[in-house]
């Protein structure tokens, strides 16, 4: 073979293996069709679960920073409550109290027994419940800390004749000045300090307490948990609110009408006769 013919023969064989290889090549990496289309349905299902999470969570409410406390008022005794800056929830055990803006005024009293909710305003309920009446101005007599708390201290004379008040507000619960205002009226406190702290009467034979915030934490809720449930409804007849069932009847009242006292009337004396 002359030297033509094995250069030749060398091309020849290398064009061979350069088609093999070629060939050979797609055979060799290519996934089969049945895992391409597993990965292909996978990838669909994960990008439909991330758009579905995706759509969830545009439609969740939003949480707002939020305080929840409990605190005693005298006339209501103890109670828990959640605040934001707009919006207050009071629940004493029986009854929740619902108080938000824009006006801070509008003041909803919430039965959760039969699930339905009578709306007053904070000035009529405050004088019917926990008559205020006018306080004179209170004036500020030093700051101090109380549960951690960056407070004012003020004092003044109250509506009792004699009667020293002693007080604690603050500022630091980030209630809008409605609100805080509200939420002392309703407590029968002085209104224009901020959130009250702590409370007291001092008369001349001794101390009165009227309120005091005693624990206090942050969280976070959603708004629309401070407001009225969707499925309570409104009553506009008081008696109904407090007695009527949840289904609406008055078998509450009529309960109510039919009781008559367990205990027997004393009996007389019969040596007087």
């Amino acid at each position: 073979m002359n030297k033509t013919g094995f250069a030749t023969s060398k091309l020849s064989i290398a064009a061979v293996a350069l088609i093999n290889i070629a060939v050979a090549a797609p055979l060799t990496h290519a996934a089969p069709a049945s895992k391409t289309a597993a990965v292909s349905s996978a990838s669909s299902k994960a990008l439909s679960s991330t758009s579905k999470s995706s759509a969830q969570a545009a439609t969740l409410p939003s949480s707002s920073e939020a305080w929840r406390f409990m605190a005693f008022a005298a006339p209501y005794g103890r109670f828990k409550a959640v605040t934001t800056a707009d919006t207050t929830l009071v629940d004493n055990g029986v009854f929740h109290y619902s108080i938000h803006g824009p006006d801070f005024d509008v003041f909803k009293v919430l039965n959760p027994e039969n699930k339905t909710y009578i709306q007053t305003t904070v000035s009529a309920y405050s004088t019917q419940w926990a008559p205020s009446v006018k306080y004179p101005p209170l004036k500020k007599i030093g700051t101090g800390k109380m549960l951690g708390l960056d407070c004012v201290h003020y004092s003044g004379q109250t509506f009792r004749p004699s009667t020293i008040i002693d007080a604690w507000y603050t500022d630091a619960i980030p209630m809008k000045k409605g609100l805080a205002d509200s939420f002392s009226k309703v407590c029968g406190l002085p209104v224009g300090y901020g959130v009250p702290v702590k409370v007291q009467f001092i008369p001349a034979n001794g101390k009165m307490l009227m309120f005091e915030l005693l624990s206090l934490t942050k969280t976070r809720v959603v708004a629309e948990t401070l407001l009225v449930p969707k499925n309570y409804r409104y009553m506009k007849d008081q008696a109904l609110f407090f007695l009527s069932d949840e289904d609406g009847s008055n078998s509450g009242i009529d309960e109510f009408m039919r009781w008559k006292p367990t205990r027997s009337a004393p009996a007389k004396d019969k040596s007087k006769n």
